[in-house]
């Protein structure tokens, strides 16, 4: 279950969580999945 749709998310905030992620590359995964990539344009 996807609770974000792919590339809907500008920014995530975590701080001293890493320690309680049973499955952390899972994780990192799913946060580059909804992560908005924004270019800039030069």
């Amino acid at each position: 279950m996807n609770f974000f749709e792919d590339n809907s998310v500008k920014g995530i905030f975590l701080l001293n969580v890493f320690y309680h992620i049973n499955e952390p590359e899972k994780f990192l995964k799913q946060v580059n999945r909804v992560l908005k990539i924004i270019k800039a344009d030069n």
